[in-house]
């Protein structure tokens, strides 16, 4: 009973220490930067080390050695060839992301620009980010000798949750997009019902994920919906 109550008793620890550390700081800290560099001066070598270690998780690097150990090189030239362009997209971002550095969050960026329930949503969605993350550290230290079967599928599954309710919100913000609440709760249902519908019709026909068109009806329809309320009320 004990070594089946395991993982639940690391998920509990885990979830608790974060709670602490996240309301500790929220109370001192009064910047982004102060929540994550503290005091410390930074060089760029150790910045960029530290945070290739938290993104490049053991989640990613069991799927990537099952991939490349399934398909050889074809695995490594597609995910150099999908790299490109979300790195250069954040590398675009982040000239302008000083309006948002006060802020603590993803969340509490999106609720400075669309209002309450768009950052309660974005909230959710990160929450949601977060658990399925640690689900996956978790599969990963209790299988760490033979490889999951699912763990691509829980990843995958990881991505469809967040990409397409809270990027398209957010990259519009930092790019000067300013709307109402409304314009973002209905680019967010239209990200989430986008995202259902593909993994229900299109996905198990055509094999392709669906976040990044999920993506991108979330954001076309926020443009819609914010340029027809602009006509109603002129």
């Amino acid at each position: 009973m004990g070594v089946l109550n395991l993982p639940l008793l690391m998920v509990a620890a885990f979830l608790l220490l974060t709670l602490g550390i996240g309301l500790c700081f929220t109370r001192i800290s009064t910047s982004f930067r102060e929540y994550a560099l503290g005091d410390q001066a930074w060089h760029t070598a150790p910045l960029m080390g530290t945070l290739l270690t938290l993104i490049y998780g053991g989640g990613r690097l069991m799927v990537g050695v099952e991939q490349v150990h399934n398909f050889v090189l074809a695995w490594v030239f597609f995910i150099l060839l999908t790299s490109f362009l979300p790195h250069w997209v954040i590398s675009w971002l982040a000239l302008r992301m000083t309006p948002f550095m006060r802020n603590l969050s993803m969340s509490d960026s999106i609720g400075r620009v669309y209002g309450r329930y768009p950052r309660i949503i974005t909230g959710f969605a990160n929450i949601c980010f977060v658990i399925l993350t640690i689900a996956i550290q978790i599969n990963v230290m209790s299988r760490s000798i033979s490889m999951c079967s699912d763990l691509f599928a829980l990843l995958k599954f990881r991505f469809d949750c967040f990409i397409p309710i809270v990027t398209a919100p957010f990259i519009l913000a930092v790019l000067g997009f300013r709307g109402g609440s409304s314009t973002a709760l209905m680019g967010m249902a239209a990200g989430i019902v986008t995202i259902l519908a593909w993994n229900r019709w299109i996905e198990p026909t055509t094999a392709m994920n669906g976040s990044f068109i999920a993506m991108v009806v979330n954001g076309l329809v926020m443009r819609v919906v914010h340029y027809v309320s602009l006509k109603l009320k002129t």
